[in-house]
């Protein structure tokens, strides 16, 4: 037998080592392709959408501004005197977070401020609506958290 024969066999360890770490390397990053799916969270690159496919409460709550005329009729406000924004999202983020650091009077001027352009409103109210979607009512209840009045 040549010598040259025996120094590589053609079944060698090294040989059949390369297509097994292939494999594994190929389950590997299979595996970390579908474990955001498999952990039910979201994540790159694969999204499951939690905040669609997840179940939620019936019960949804929204903070918000609303101001009221001198005779106590609700004038609806501007996003833009609500929370200086166009962006639904971040005006609501910054209602909540008042809400959670006790910062609602401080909003509550704040807005109060922008809403003197808008001769009618006498006072801003900052108001929790709660909807319950299995009732047929498109009525929410509203608590008042607090009000301030809109400088002349």
């Amino acid at each position: 037998m040549p010598q040259a024969a025996r120094a590589n066999p053609p079944h060698s360890l090294q040989s059949r080592a390369r297509p097994f770490g292939r494999l594994l390397i190929t389950i590997a990053l299979v595996l970390a392709l579908v474990s955001p799916a498999l952990r039910n969270a979201d994540g790159f690159p694969l999204s499951t959408y939690p905040m669609y496919a997840g179940d939620r409460s019936p019960v949804m709550s929204f903070v918000g501004a609303r101001g009221l005329t001198p005779s106590g009729d609700v004038v609806q406000l501007s996003i833009g005197v609500q929370a200086a924004t166009d962006d639904p999202l971040i005006a609501e983020s910054r209602f909540r977070r008042a809400k959670a650091t006790d910062a609602l009077e401080l909003l509550c001027a704040e807005i109060a401020v922008r809403a003197q352009g808008s001769g009618s409103v006498a006072t801003v109210e900052l108001v929790e609506q709660v909807f319950d979607l299995r009732e047929d009512s498109a009525d929410p209840s509203v608590e008042v958290l607090t009000s301030c009045e809109v400088a002349r």
